[in-house]
């Protein structure tokens, strides 16, 4: 439902402002990092299985 909106008003909103879109983007992927910088649990260099264990106690505690 959401790609149908995005799709539909894409060349409206690309005839008022051709470069309006790629804003709208960037800003969606700015939001996007530091959302991850933010609650995303860092994980490099960590094994599968301990990843995997440390959400499944999360899972756990919240049910």
């Amino acid at each position: 439902m959401a790609n149908a909106l995005i799709a539909g008003a894409f060349p409206t909103v690309a005839a008022w402002r051709p470069g309006a879109p790629f804003v709208g983007f960037a800003a969606m992927m700015v939001l996007q990092m530091v959302v991850v910088a933010l609650f995303y649990p860092e994980t490099m260099g960590a094994r599968l299985e301990s990843i995997a264990k440390a959400l499944h106690a999360d899972n756990d505690r919240l049910a």
